[in-house]
């Protein structure tokens, strides 16, 4: 990655680990018990089709479930959101930790970024 690809992911990563607390608490208020297996639903909004095809054909090649996506907006902001899913895992500060700078930095190496991630209680 570029210095400035580098500190746009520091920046995303920082992001999401502020927003996963909320998230965490939201899914335990929901009634997920800590100890439980799920799969995470994640998005990220690429800027063409092209950046899109590139990074499902990526996160396939590393494992990711179900990935999609769909072309949104107007005519002259048309964009991508890219959609998947992971393998069931147990879902923890731990885990997040790891999990989603890896998710940033795949999005920041296809030009796309990572839109969040959530789960089915």
């Amino acid at each position: 990655m570029t210095s400035a690809q580098t500190s746009r992911a520091k920046h995303l990563v920082d992001k999401q680990i502020a927003m996963s607390g909320q998230t965490l608490d939201a899914l335990h208020d929901a009634g997920l018990p800590d100890d439980t297996v799920v799969q995470l639903d994640f998005s990220f909004i690429a800027p063409n089709t092209k950046a899109a095809e590139a990074l499902v054909a990526h996160l396939q090649a590393n494992d990711c479930l179900d990935l999609a996506y769909e072309r949104t907006g107007g005519f002259l902001s048309r964009k991508c959101v890219v959609s998947g899913k992971t393998h069931p895992t147990q879902v923890n500060t731990q885990v997040l930790a790891e999990w989603l700078p890896w998710m940033v930095a795949q999005g920041i190496l296809y030009d796309c970024e990572f839109d969040g991630w959530g789960a089915e209680v």
